[in-house]
């Protein structure tokens, strides 16, 4: 889809792409964070390099200046690239730079230390709870050394010993708080994905047996029905019914009726090849996409799962036996490369099927009809 959110700011250099799942939703909340942090982080280093340049402190400045460039870069990067891991990953290590620099420097008037606060919210929202909290971590063991073990090749400003010590406690309990946020939102995220994935799941599988829903199978139809016309490779589908399911459910009820179902849908399972796809198109119904299959071997495997379902007994109580039959309707994509004709086509097959006595197979169309004996198999 290519809908643009709408949102607070609606500037195309933010704009994204409605996510398709939530993959792509991860995905876009990444580059929209990215692009976001990077839009306000280089405003303010643009900002303070012109500030420190006109109030002559030219070395600040140019240090200021280099970050606000390489910031640009990385963001612009992203934009056309999409790439954000690894520009993450730079932009953390040039934060961490960054965030040396104004402690060892001191920053305007020795605040440089204040400006750590958001440095370490944006490293853990940019990489993560997991990357991010050891991001975050090594810089602040890095800042505790520079505080508490000074070398002499580091000259810092004379930051008093209490401010070190509550200036050092606050950015821990600041890394904390937010890498907390941060977890229990990848938590969650985590649990809406095993909830969409379960959704997805049921959303395409029959409640009854397992196997493909009427949804699931019109998407496979649509890319057979996309392979056919790049490459040709003719497929065929098989629409099958139970003969006089209605009296089972009358006479046995619908326990014994969704039994029936179950069973014949595993029967026909172990007789097909592995890629081959069983379907519940509906009711009694079944809808079977045989891969690479044409015509006249579609008509075969239709009458080998006929015989063998009209061979089979099923009990369903201690004295009584079920014998089914089936009717079977075949297309084929030598015919047809729509998908709802191919459908429309088996059943118009599986309607003359029923019509003509049941426990039969129809492949071809009433004109053409040749009919097999039903004790032979084509």
């Amino acid at each position: 889809m290519n809908k643009k959110l709408s949102g607070l700011l609606p500037f195309s250099v933010i704009s994204e792409k409605r996510p398709s799942d939530m993959t792509d939703i991860e995905v876009s909340r990444h580059l929209m964070q990215f692009t976001l942090f990077g839009l306000l982080g280089c405003g303010f280093l643009y900002l303070f390099t012109i500030i420190s340049l006109f109030q002559g402190r030219t070395e600040l400045g140019l240090y200021l200046l280099a970050f606000s460039v390489i910031s640009t870069v990385l963001l612009i990067y992203v934009r056309q690239t999409r790439h954000f891991r690894i520009a993450s990953w730079l932009t953390a290590i040039m934060l961490c730079i960054l965030a040396l620099f104004l402690v060892i420097s001191g920053g305007f008037a020795e605040t440089g230390p204040l400006w750590v606060f958001p440095i370490i919210a944006i490293i853990l929202f940019l990489q993560g709870a997991n990357n991010g909290i050891k991001t975050s971590g090594a810089l602040l063991v890095l800042i505790g050394l520079i505080f508490f073990a000074p070398v002499s090749f580091i000259a810092l400003p004379e930051y008093g010993l209490d401010f070190k010590i509550r200036t050092f406690a606050s950015l821990l309990a600041t890394l904390l708080i937010i890498w907390t946020l941060e977890y229990s939102r990848n938590r969650a995220f985590l649990i809406l994905e095993d909830l969409r994935y379960e959704m997805e799941v049921v959303s395409r599988t029959d409640y009854l047996t397992g196997i493909y829903n009427r949804r699931a199978m019109i998407e496979k139809l649509n890319a057979e029905i996309s392979r056919f016309n790049r490459t040709g490779e003719i497929f065929s589908i098989l629409l099958i019914d139970i003969d006089h399911f209605k009296q089972i459910n009358d006479m046995y009820g619908h326990a014994t009726g969704d039994f029936v179902i179950r069973t014949l849908c595993q029967l026909m399972q172990d007789q097909l090849r592995e890629h081959d796809i069983v379907s519940r198109w509906g009711g009694e119904e079944f809808l079977i996409l045989l891969p690479n299959t044409v015509t006249e071997q579609g008509h075969y495997v239709g009458e080998l799962l006929r015989k063998n379902i009209e061979s089979r007994e099923l009990s369903v109580g201690e004295d009584t036996k079920l014998h089914l039959t089936v009717s079977i309707g075949v297309s084929s994509a030598e015919n047809t490369s729509d998908a709802l004709v191919l459908v429309d086509q088996a059943d118009e097959r599986l309607y003359r099927a029923k019509r003509g006595g049941r426990n039969q197979v129809i492949s071809t169309d009433a004109a053409s009809e040749v009919q097999a004996p039903k004790d032979s198999v084509v």
